[in-house]
């Protein structure tokens, strides 16, 4: 689907999220303090209800 719409970006200036090319590798590094649930997810319309999403329990 990304393949399909190439101009569509998700670069935003506080640097919490990042488009990159198919076959791309790119880095963002977070740091969470607490012990909460964290959920990473794809902010493109149904790639969360398709599953594309990820829970990490800090500890």
């Amino acid at each position: 689907m990304m393949r399909k719409m190439p101009k569509m970006v998700h670069d935003d200036e506080d640097g919490n999220t990042l488009t990159i090319q198919p076959g791309a590798i790119e880095t963002i590094t977070w740091r969470f303090e607490g012990d909460e649930m964290v959920v990473f997810a794809f902010n493109i319309p149904g790639h969360f209800d398709a599953g594309m999403f990820k829970k990490i329990e800090l500890k």
